[in-house]
């Protein structure tokens, strides 16, 4: 499941699935917080990936940031317990603050595991260089 803002993006990645003929793929124009609050009590998810956030670099645009300590709450609580978070920035300075928040966070915990089935994307082709972090739920 796919969950972003961007309507074009959105119909991208519809777009690409159709072609494909992949029907094992939703996306939705949502704003992550919103969506994962609105998922069934019954539901819990697997992996989440974060890809390439909007890292709100103005110190006093950092609130609108989506890791915060509050989502990092919101969002254990909807994972599995074998669950992982995946976190890719291309802003040394949003990846510093995402390893400072999981490491004080009681809900995570920072593991070494790279995102599984990783390959190149056309918007990472274009970066010069992005860091990645990876965490396990501490249920």
């Amino acid at each position: 499941m796919g969950i972003d803002l961007i309507t074009k993006r959105i119909e991208k990645a519809n777009a690409k699935m159709d072609k494909r003929g992949l029907n094992n793929l939703l996306f939705y124009k949502a704003e992550a917080r919103e969506f994962i609050t609105h998922i069934p009590e019954s539901t819990r998810v697997n992996n989440t990936f974060l890809m390439f956030p909007d890292p709100w670099p103005k110190h006093k645009h950092h609130k609108r940031r989506l890791i915060q300590p509050s989502f990092l709450e919101l969002l254990a609580k909807k994972t599995r317990s074998t669950g992982h978070l995946f976190f890719r920035t291309d802003h040394t300075p949003y990846f510093e603050w995402t390893l400072e928040l999981l490491e004080q966070s009681s809900f995570w915990h920072l593991v070494d595991q790279t995102i599984p089935f990783e390959h190149s994307s056309y918007f990472q082709d274009l970066l010069p260089e992005f860091n990645t972090c990876s965490a396990c739920v501490s249920h």
